[in-house]
């Protein structure tokens, strides 16, 4: 330990990191000897003996040598695996900042295609160091490629992990799911645990309770997570069989039966309440003996001294052990109970007096219920204290800038107001600069309101005590924080089809929405944003967001920009620099390290109606005239089976109208070529002074080209 020790110390982190896997080869060797030594001697205690205060101190040592190696290493993804099908492990060789991960953060393809495998969920390994990821779909033979991009997770310290990428990842799995656990949680539920995914839903997969009808399973949504829970019929006192049919993993690893049983005996105690504790400065949680599905504000009596507190105005809401909300906004039952007090703070009966740090309430409940079962009676005590913790800044390496508004942003850890904006100072280099502070949530935004505005330069941000505060009043303590502004511009990217693949045809109008999949800022919603083909949209086009959210941008292009054949492909790109997202001034981005257009190929639609360009006679062999040949400028489509192409059109012979039919298909001609074939009803006529024309009724014309957008243009033609 002291040689690897030394090695980190020296600087010598790769001979470090061997030592560390010798040591690690070593400590498992070590228990094998120490597991058969005791073996040979099972009656003897002085053969291998434990010796708890050695053990200490070696993992003490361990533990500081290996922090002080982590230290030094610079941030790194260190590998990815497939654990099975579904899931992948990201290892990192530094702790992850909770916080900076999210699971588009995380690009995974099909390797040799561009088809987006996405990630759904992520869990967090609790020392931070890796990441167990799944997937939309299966892990394919070929293998997926996952992709981070540069600085999209931190370490725990708020580094960046660098761009990190590798192919072609696959999975080994040849070994159907193995059951590990099954445990009856009540009298109609019971979970069974595996040790992997199991994919229920394509094998049509269940469970059967004692011969009972099969209960489907279903595929879970969480990572790390192979827990199932099956709704059953009610179980009887005692031991229960459960037979697990046709499930498999999602490399297809079949398990056609397992048979197990588990036990279950009716819970008939009586709730109670086992503890309390406080919670927040406003808040304390009870802990019950079992979960009770009825406990509202009313069985509550909370007092501070002889005050008592309107049973109406606690708020009282289930959480899971963590003091998370439970399931539907914390209305599904739990054991934990979560009761909020209210400050009251401007009444005369104020939650926290003045000069008062912390408050003993005593707390009573009764009537609460699970069922019919009336719980216990209950009566304690809770001390609350009062938030005397000063608001403070995160890192100064989260410290971000947008020299486009002229904004410096510094992330504190609480919720601000500003309490005294003369309490910063501002300077470039040696220079005070004008500038003005707002609180948004818990970032402080400084902008530069100097003429210069915001500038390339080294930037001193000086904030005295008492600048800002939390929603409790404590102000900030002072500090000086210093950031860098330079011309290289944080960016966002973005992969995938953003444009998604195809236009739609609205009213003779292409129009193209583009998700952002995030709020961005206004000038998304600026046509000059975006081009088309290499030029500039089309003199007409409009674009706008969707909705308040600011996510999703419509394009308009006019209906003028004629499109004249069915999905013609073309190129619409997102113009470099352009867009921002609306929370990090981030450029949206086709690179992870560069300000880059997105470029991307889609359909546009055929918005330009046929045209008729002649209309012969149809003649028998007298030279009589049976019908008419129109033929049109583009296909057309006559194959429907629900439209009425009769009232499309207008013959006549004078004034006097020619019933017609519409041709079925011949040799050399198809329901959806340019020509459409009317034939006459009754009589043939001479080939002469025919005339056709389109319904003025537009709403009966039923005839339109090939991608059922644009109905015939209206014609009136005499027959040749």
């Amino acid at each position: 330990m002291n040689e690897i020790a030394e090695q980190v110390a020296a600087g010598e982190l790769a001979t470090a990191e061997e030592n560390f896997k010798v040591l690690e080869r070593l400590k498992v060797r070590a228990v094998e000897i120490k597991e058969a030594g005791r073996a040979l001697y099972p009656n003897r205690t002085d053969v291998y003996p434990d010796l708890p205060s050695i053990e200490t101190q070696l993992r003490t040592a361990e533990t500081a040598v290996d922090a002080s190696y982590e230290a030094k290493l610079a941030p790194a993804v260190k590998s990815v695996s497939a654990i099975n099908a579904k899931e992948l492990k990201v290892t990192f060789n530094k702790a992850v900042s909770t916080n900076s991960v999210a699971v588009g953060d995380f690009t995974v393809t099909a390797t040799g295609t561009a088809a987006a495998n996405t990630v759904v969920d992520f869990k967090l390994a609790e020392d931070g160091k890796s990441a167990i990821l799944l997937l939309t779909n299966a892990v394919p033979a070929a293998g997926v490629d996952v992709a981070i991009a540069d600085g999209a997770i931190l370490t725990s310290g708020y580094d960046k992990f660098p761009k990190f990428t590798t192919k072609a990842v696959k999975v080994e799995d040849t070994t159907a799911p193995k059951l590990v656990s099954a445990v009856a949680k009540d009298s109609t539920t019971v979970e069974l645990t595996f040790d992997e995914q199991v994919d229920w839903t394509t094998n049509s997969g269940g469970v059967s309770v004692n011969g009972s009808v099969l209960v489907p399973g279903a595929n879970s949504t969480k990572a790390g997570n192979y827990t199932y829970t099956f709704t059953v019929p009610t179980l009887k006192s005692g031991a229960n069989t459960v037979q697990l049919l046709n499930y498999a993993d999602f490399s297809a690893n079949k398990e056609a039966l397992t048979t197990t049983s588990v036990n279950y005996s009716a819970d008939v105690s009586t709730p109670a309440v086992s503890s309390i504790k406080a919670e927040d400065s406003n808040a304390f949680i009870l802990t019950l003996n079992k979960a009770v599905d009825t406990i509202v504000p009313a069985n509550f009596t909370v007092k501070k001294g002889n005050y008592t507190f309107t049973s109406a105005d606690l708020t009282v809401s289930y959480v899971d052990a963590d003091g998370n909300p439970t399931a539907s906004a914390g209305t599904t039952p739990s054991k934990y109970v979560k009761v909020v007090v209210p400050t009251q703070a401007t009444s005369a009966n104020p939650l926290y007096g003045t000069n008062e740090t912390s408050v003993a309430l005593s707390v009573a409940v009764s009537g609460y219920k699970n069922g019919t079962v009336i719980g216990n009676e209950y009566t304690g005590s809770v001390t609350l204290s009062k938030d005397l913790t000063a608001p403070k800044v995160v890192s100064s390496k989260l410290i971000t800038y947008d020299k486009a508004t002229d904004k410096i942003v510094v992330p504190f850890d609480k919720t601000l107001t500003v309490a005294d904006s003369s309490k910063l100072t501002v300077v470039s280099g040696n220079v005070k600069v004008a500038a003005s502070v707002a609180a948004v949530g818990k970032n402080l935004e400084i902008t530069i309101t100097d003429v210069a505005g915001l500038t390339n330069g080294t930037y001193s941000l000086v904030l005295d005590k008492g600048l800002v505060k939390d929603s409790s009043n404590n102000v900030n303590e002072a500090t000086t924080l210093t950031t860098e502004v330079t011309n290289t511009a944080s960016t966002l990217l973005k992969t995938g089809a953003i444009f998604g693949t195809t236009a739609v045809n609205d009213s003779g109008k292409n129009v193209i929405t583009v998700d952002y999949g995030t709020k961005v800022n206004d000038a998304a919603a600026s046509t000059s944003s975006y081009s088309l083909n290499g030029a500039a949209l089309p003199t007409g086009s409009v674009a706008y967001f969707t909705t308040s959210a600011k996510d999703e941008v419509k394009i308009e292009l006019p209906a003028s920009y004629s499109v004249a054949l069915n999905d013609v492909s073309a190129k619409i790109t997102l113009n470099a620099n352009a867009v921002k997202e609306y929370s990090t001034g981030f450029v949206v981005s086709s690179s992870a390290t560069e300000v880059k257009a997105i470029d991307q190929v889609i359909t546009l639609k055929d918005n330009v109606a046929p045209t008729v360009s002649k209309v012969e006679y149809v003649k028998d062999a007298n030279g009589l005239a049976t019908g008419l040949k129109l033929t049109f400028s583009e296909a057309v489509n006559t194959s429907s089976t629900t439209a009425n192409f009769t009232n499309d059109f207008v013959i006549k012979t004078g004034s006097t109208e020619i019933a017609y039919t519409v041709a079925a298909p011949s040799t050399g001609d198809t329901a959806t070529d340019n020509v459409v074939i009317l034939n006459f009803s009754n009589a043939s006529t001479a080939a002469s002074g025919v005339t056709v024309a389109t319904n003025s009724d537009r709403s009966l014309v039923d005839l339109t080209d090939i991608s059922g957008y644009n109905k015939v243009s209206s014609f009136n033609v005499s027959a040749q």
